[in-house]
């Protein structure tokens, strides 16, 4: 039975292989970890119709319920909760959309809009009827996805901020 033995160039070839396969996915993680490594402060400032909000985490800002999310990471998600009472006299089911997006940038001028929206903003008080003058503990959610397209976006653009308005609103139950 022969044996073969490897040669030089052989040993050589894989070793050069090996070391190639860990420098480029040590450039790759190291260029993927710096653009997950986005943290955008943000606001939402709060619009009511019906309600009255406040306490907890609200602050004013500029005369405005506002509530601040903090120095946000790509793919965390943070909660803030204040006080929602009915100024209606009718029980109402509540109601929030989130609008006025802006993104700006290092200048702190305003970009374009992003291609996508990877920002996700939730509320616990979904279809909830709220009777008049009751008052409701209010939980949002906010999370920043680490969508690629969007971390391109922020990274392109050099986001380096976002707001947006929370609209509350009372429907007809």
């Amino acid at each position: 039975m022969k044996i073969v033995r490897p040669s030089k160039r052989t040993l050589l070839t894989i070793v050069v292989t090996v070391v190639c396969t860990i420098i480029v996915a040590t450039l790759i993680a190291t260029l993927f970890e710096r653009h997950l490594d986005v943290r955008l402060p943000s606001f939402g400032t709060i619009r009511t119709m019906g309600y009255e909000a406040y306490e907890g985490d609200i602050i004013v800002q500029d005369g405005k319920p506002t509530i601040e999310w903090g120095r946000m990471l790509v793919g965390e998600s943070a909660n803030r909760s204040f006080y929602l009472r009915s100024i209606s006299n009718v029980p109402t089911i509540a109601r929030m959309n989130v609008t006025d997006w802006e993104f700006k940038n290092e200048q702190g001028n305003a970009t374009p809009p992003p291609p996508i929206n990877s920002i996700e903003v939730n509320w616990n008080l979904n279809d909830t009827v709220i009777n008049p003058n009751q008052e409701v503990y209010a939980t949002f959610m906010v999370g920043i996805q680490a969508d690629p397209a969007f971390i391109h976006y922020l990274v392109e653009k050099k986001v380096t901020q976002f707001n947006f308005v929370i609209n509350i609103y009372g429907s007809d139950v």
